[in-house]
């Protein structure tokens, strides 16, 4: 009987929406106190290449590991919400998140038909916002997800000059670059808020 009540007033307690300051005290400190421990900051990538035929044209670029900094200056944006309607299969909350200044450091061999030359590139994404769930619930750890909005960059390189004829190639480098930012965001951030969160308790219990 007092197992039976125990269990009645433990889900009763669950049942319940946490407040919102509650929500945003664990956020912050999954993001301030625990993910700085993780060392993604700042992080390196695994190199790659590709092929691509622009008849009668060929491209070849082979991309050495990057870097990229300023992933854990990421921060909860206004208030955080949740729902606990499968407790205690799972429990959510859900918060906006702004970054600081990231920056993405590439090097590359571009190869254009016979010709071959390196290109670097640095770009700077002084605006990006997103928005980051972390769930909690039986048996297993926490779960985050970080989800990237991009917005204005800038990007300088170097061999590869601004003009008619290499606009395509330098679009393309735009393309690459910010594949490589949302993937580690949405990749290896998400991990590293998860194994954070596991050092967290959920605010309810």
């Amino acid at each position: 009987m007092i197992l039976f009540t125990t269990t009645l007033l433990l889900l009763a307690g669950l049942s319940q929406q946490q407040s919102t300051e509650d929500l945003n005290a664990y956020v912050d400190k999954i993001l301030k106190e625990e993910l700085p421990a993780e060392k993604i900051d700042p992080l390196t990538t695994r190199g790659f290449s590709f092929h691509i035929r622009d008849h009668p044209h060929v491209v070849s670029v082979k991309f050495q590991p990057s870097t990229i900094t300023g992933l854990g200056t990421i921060q909860r944006s206004g208030d955080c919400s949740s729902y606990n309607r499968l407790f205690p299969y799972r429990v959510y909350v859900g918060c906006n998140v702004t970054y600081g200044e990231i920056k993405v450091s590439v090097k590359s061999q571009l190869k254009y038909d016979r010709n071959s030359t390196t290109v670097t590139a640095e770009t700077t994404f002084a605006e990006v916002h997103g928005r980051l769930y972390v769930s909690a619930g039986a048996w297993k750890g926490p779960r985050a997800r970080a989800f990237p909005k991009l917005g204005n960059f800038t990007t300088t390189f170097t061999g590869l000059d601004e003009n008619s004829q290499t606009q395509k190639l330098r679009w393309g480098y735009y393309e690459v670059i910010r594949d490589i930012l949302a993937v580690s965001i949405e990749r290896t951030l998400s991990w590293a808020i998860s194994e954070s969160a596991g050092k967290v308790l959920w605010p309810c219990c």
